[in-house]
């Protein structure tokens, strides 16, 4: 299906959020129908079915929740591709148990909005790949779940836990980017990085440097200048980008800031 025959509902009780991502949409080809609640949005479900919705959470006369719920219980309209547009991450676990795939933070760009329609709108045999992705550190919870964020986006990703993982890794797949911890457990990150970048074979794939130093704890301000010698010289060993402190908040964001700059 064309994008400018491809029909999109809106549902948020935000006025300013609506008409941003019909203008966003819009620009891009897509027919845009908006609502401010659950209800009005069932109305124009049953009126013009959409290809897709993208709806908020929280909102008055019916919400997010009740909304999903009558949506899959109507046989006409239980298939279609839904994005919760959300500002509060910790309640995905909750839409992902109803088996919602599509999930936009708040604030969101044209790009975010374009890229999650795709994914979840076009057969698998026609998406275009995204990229392969390999994701590296000392905390196996992080990468785990950079790596969730990264496969609900759409990429094809892949995770290592030590240098010698991450070097056979990077020379069998070659991805297009490598997300690198500052602090690695075995080998100081800018060796790493120097040794990724002997390699003819990855001088197209961008590596990202991130940590997960919480400033939030007070015995860690005595690594902050560390943290920053270490960010220093793996810029200077060949990364291409710093993120900071990854965030399940912003981190598909920040990459799509890389992606798209």
């Amino acid at each position: 299906m064309n994008v400018k025959t491809k029909r999109v509902l809106v549902i948020d009780d935000e006025q300013e959020i609506v008409h941003a991502a019909k203008r966003m949409l819009e620009r891009l080809g897509y027919v845009v129908d908006t609502a401010f609640n659950g209800k009005d949005g069932m109305s124009l479900v049953n009126s013009t079915t959409p290809d897709i919705i993208i709806t908020d959470i929280i909102m008055p006369i019916m919400d997010g929740y009740e909304f999903y719920k009558k949506l899959r219980t109507e046989r006409q309209t239980a298939r279609i591709p839904v994005i919760i547009l959300t500002a509060r991450p910790n309640m995905e676990d909750s839409f992902r148990a109803l088996g919602v795939q599509g999930f936009i933070t708040k604030p969101f760009t044209s790009e975010n909005l374009a890229d999650k329609i795709q994914q979840l709108t076009e057969p698998e045999a026609e998406r275009t790949q995204r990229g392969k992705m390999l994701v590296c550190g000392s905390e196996e919870y992080v990468i785990n779940h950079m790596a969730i964020l990264l496969k609900d986006d759409g990429y094809d990703t892949m995770t290592a836990e030590n240098s010698s993982e991450v070097l056979e890794k990077a020379l069998k797949e070659t991805p297009n980017y490598i997300f690198i911890d500052v602090y690695m457990r075995d080998l100081p990150s800018r060796e790493l990085i120097k040794s990724l970048r002997c390699f003819h074979k990855l001088d197209n794939t961008k590596i990202v440097i991130y940590t997960n130093f919480s400033p939030e704890n007070p015995k860690a301000f005595s690594h902050v200048d560390y943290l920053q010698e270490a960010k220093e010289a793996c810029m200077q060993a060949g990364a291409d980008y710093y993120i900071g402190r990854f965030s399940s908040v912003n981190f598909i964001e920040s990459l799509n800031a890389i992606r798209y700059s």
